[in-house]
Parts: C-alpha cells; structure tokens; sequence
C-alpha cells in the first residue's frame, strides 16, 4: 500500500491476514463464552468484576486470566481454557477506563517545547532567527517626530544601520544593541540599550515583562536638543527617552502563543479519506523557564471537534496511566545544528488518536476502497467473512511500560473486521510499537505488531463474546513473535502546526527536522527559521 495509513494498518494487513488466510470457524455453544452487561458493555468507567460473567460454569475453576502488558487506558481481560495439552480458546473484553477529558475543556500538558540560545539569535548574518524580527520592528518605528506639548522639537530619521543580541541565561532574557539613525555622515544619533526581560504565564499564554532597559544617547540629535531647546530641554529628554523605551522595549516583547483559537481544518489534521474540523486553542501549562539552555515551555491543548460523534458516551481522550514524565536529554557538551527540540509523551499521542477517532477519519480509513482491497488480497479466496470495513469501535491508546517496546506502544482494541456467515462479528485486539522517521521532510511512524488477541462477539439481549480462530491463535503469535512484522505508517502530525509562530509578527518555518524514541517519549529536533513574511 502506498498511501500513508493510520497506525492500525499494522492490526490488519499484518498478523490478521496471517491468522484469518486460517479460516474462522465456528464454536460449540457449550464451549467458554463471557456475557457482558449492559448496552455500552466495553465502556466501563469503574471496575468491571459484577458486569461480566464467564459461561459456562462447569468450565470456571479451569479459566485463566490474562491481563493486557503494560498499563493502559483500554485494559484487555482475557479469559483462557486449554483442552488437553494443544487446544486453547479464549474470549477477550476491552474495558475503557476513566476519567475522560471533554472537548472543550482543557486537555492534559503533552508537550514540552525548548527553544535553544540560537532560535533567538544564532551569530550569523543573513536573518532567521528572532533578533532579524526585533531588527524590522525596531526598523519599523522611525522615522518619528517627538514634540513636546505641540511644539516640534526633534524628528528622529530612519534607521540606517544595528547592531543586536538576544540571550537567554538563567532566568531571563538579556538584550544589548545598539542602532544608528541615518542622520549625519559623521555623527548620526546612536542609541545603545541594555535589556533584561522575565518570561511568566496569564491566562494560559506568555506574559514578557521588561523588568530592565538601560539606554544611552548620543550624536546629531542629542547635540541639537541641547542648542536649540536649552528651555524645553528637561521635557524634551523626558519625552523622547519614553519614547525610545516604548519603542525598543515593544520590540522586544516578542513571544506569545497564538491568541485565537485554530482551525483544525488549517492545520490540516487528518489523514487519507478523511480530515478533521473543529477548533484547536495552544496554552501555556506554567510560567516558562530560561536558563543557559534556552527557553523551556510546557504546552498543552484544548479541542472541540465539529460535527456529529462517533461516540457520545466518549466525550473526550480517557486519561494516559503510567505515563513518563516529559523531560529533555541531556546535550550538554554538543554543537547543536538545530534550535528547536520537543518532547512528546503518551499524552500528546492519545489526544491524537482520540481526535482521528471521534471525529470519523478512522471511519473513513476503514471504508477506503484501496485499504479493503489490499485486505483481501492478503486473504485471497479463503475470506469467510462479509468484509465491506474495519470498524475501530473503541479510541486506539498508549501502553505505558509495555516490557517489549521501548517506544510508543499502542493499542487498537475492539476492532470489528467483519461478520461470520452465522451473524456473529469478527473482533481483533492488538498492540504495535511505533517509532518516528523521517521521509520526504515529514514525520512519520514505523510500527512493529507485538500481539493479537482475536474473539467473536453476538448480540442477544446482551453481549456475548465468543471465541473464534481457536485452532490458529498460538500459530499466530509464534509468528508475531518470530517474524515482528514492520509496517511503515503515518501518523497524521499536522506539518503546519509546527509553523504556528511563537514570534508576534513574524512566520515560522521548519528545517532538518528529526526524530527519535527512547523511554516511551519521542524527541523532535528541527532548526525554526523565523522571517518577517507573512505565514
């Protein structure tokens, strides 16, 4: 397949075509089943014990229990019986757990964003990093005549040349420049200020506070004031100082997360046959911290997807279990050729797939024509199922400590990929382990499948889970295990969400963008140039 698929891809074109070339069959009624209760019987937000119940009670001293690796948001509880010594059969129910985190309100933190000493200013001439934005603001503001009271005293001239620096060291952001007017070929007004600015957080963004600006002022202007305004002279500095900090210290308040929510329609969220619509509004965590390292930002997010649900009673991503904590490693002694890095966690990948999901881009995913063929051409002619779509009726999630992937494991539990010819539904469960690559210059994800669990399930007053592939299942996961099947995915990171500018009046732009997973986290490395164009 050469479109780019959503992780499930990996569910079904790999160990299910495996296990399914098999044939399904059906089982004796009196064989182990488990009934569930209730009409949302996968979505249970507390325990689960009085809800289920396994059948029949002769075989219940001889089940075993099996619980899914790792932790998760969606538990697997498998119930097992072996016959003999090769006959195995088993059900397995996906219980979705609590609390969930609604649209609209605020999501979890899932992303921790650096911004290193050269995304502010790298030594080099020719722009791209945030001082050339300070360069045209400050460029931006002359020429101005300052008057005092009505009367026309000074008139400052364009600029003609600066000389800037940014630099983040602990605690805040340090400023010295100096600019020259194009007034005088021998003694233009010259401005040189030093700067200091402390970062914190209001209401969800960044406030940038001037706490410093020390300025100095000589040449062709200050010389005239002293000539020919020696009345006026104590107003006039007073004005002009003014306005010569408000100038530069306006300039210099540069960084704010956006301050209207987006479209997620713009960010072009999605994936093949399907896109998501909705708003999408960035937040600051907790006040940003600055040290010598750079500038360090904890993200979060809040969503209200458009549109009718996929799901009314899952209101919102169920909260990520065991997840690491965001933390960035330790470069001290590199030469960095990036100026950016981020760090995401299971959090920022379960909001994701809870996005595609809800929002019916895995519906469409399971309805695209060139997927079921490809399907199908993996089972050639021993299909005994209806196959007309692959339904994911429960949100895919992260697995926290799964002991064979160090990675992103993920979970696609409850996946309906089609009906037996006696009515009853084919479901599969499955964990991949996922990590990034770059190709083309964009994210993506490769995914190896590390386990399937495969069981039936029949709706007759109530819910019956069954078993089904019984004769295949221990063949299947001997080659899962043997084989790793690895798929190449694409995980619908919105490039253009990497271009949202932190910098007011300016765009952003990403190179050399980077990847890696190591202890459950992904790390993004990529050098931001920032420009004065329009985005």
């Amino acid at each position: 397949m050469t479109r780019a698929e959503p992780l499930v891809g990996a569910l079904v074109i790999g160990g299910l075509g495996v296990a399914l070339a098999l044939g399904l069959r059906g089982e004796p009624p009196e064989d182990l089943s488990m009934r569930v209760e209730g009409a949302r019987a996968h979505v249970l937000l507390s325990p689960p014990d009085s809800r289920h119940d396994v059948l029949p009670a002769l075989l219940r001293d001889r089940v075993e229990t099996l619980d899914g690796e790792g932790r998760s948001a969606v538990e697997l509880i498998t119930k097992k019986v072996v016959y003999g010594s090769r006959w195995e059969r088993e059900v397995t129910l996906p219980v979705v757990r609590g609390p969930l985190s609604p649209e609209g309100e605020p999501w979890p933190c899932a992303l921790k964003l650096r911004l290193l000493p050269a995304f502010f200013d790298d030594g080099k001439p020719g722009g791209g990093d945030v001082i050339e934005i300070v360069d045209h603001q400050i460029r931006s503001r002359f020429p101005q005549d300052i008057s005092a009271g009505d009367v026309k005293v000074l008139r400052f001239a364009e600029v003609r040349s600066t000389a800037l620096s940014l630099t983040p060291l602990e605690g805040r952001l340090w400023a010295i420049g100096k600019i020259v007017l194009d007034d005088d070929a021998t003694s233009p007004t010259t401005f040189t200020f030093t700067g200091s600015l402390s970062l914190g957080e209001v209401l969800g963004n960044v406030r940038v506070t001037l706490d410093r600006l020390d300025i100095a002022w000589t040449g062709k202007t200050r010389g005239a004031l002293v000539i020919a305004a020696v009345d006026l002279l104590a107003d006039v500095e007073k004005v002009a100082e003014a306005f010569l900090k408000k100038q530069i210290g306006d300039s210099l308040e540069l960084i704010s997360l956006p301050r209207r929510a987006l479209r997620l329609e713009d960010l072009a969220f999605g994936g093949p046959g399907g896109k998501l619509e909705g708003s999408f509004e960035m937040r600051l965590c907790a006040a940003p911290v600055v040290s010598t390292l750079g500038v360090d930002l904890d993200l979060g997010a809040s969503v209200s997807l458009a549109g009718r649900p996929r799901d009314p009673v899952i209101v919102g991503p169920p909260a990520v279990r065991g997840a690491r904590a965001l933390a960035f490693g330790d470069s001290r002694g590199e030469t960095p050729d990036h100026n950016v890095e981020a760090v995401a966690g299971g959090d920022a990948i379960q909001q994701t797939l809870y996005m595609l999901w809800q929002s019916g881009v895995f519906d469409e995913w399971g309805r695209d024509p060139a997927v079921l063929a490809s399907f199908r051409a993996e089972l050639a002619d021993r299909l005994t199922l209806e196959l007309s779509h692959l339904d994911l009726r429960l949100p895919p999630v992260f697995v926290a400590g799964h002991p064979a992937c160090d990675g992103f494991a993920l979970r696609f539990a409850d996946v309906a990929i089609g009906h037996l010819t006696d009515g009853r539904t084919a479901v599969a469960h499955a964990d991949v382990c996922a990590s990034p690559r770059v190709r083309e210059g964009r994210l993506e994800l490769e995914a190896s499948l590390l386990s399937v669990r495969l069981n039936c399930v029949r709706f007759d007053a109530g819910t019956n889970l069954e078993p089904c592939l019984s004769d295949v299942i221990p063949l299947l996961r001997e080659r899962v295990a043997e084989r790793k099947p690895s798929f190449p995915l694409s995980l619908p990171i919105p490039e253009r969400l990497f271009h949202v500018s932190l910098v007011q009046g300016g765009a952003l732009s990403i190179q050399g963008l980077s990847a890696d997973t190591s202890g459950e986290l992904m790390r993004v490395k990529a050098r931001a140039v920032t420009s004065t164009a329009a985005p």
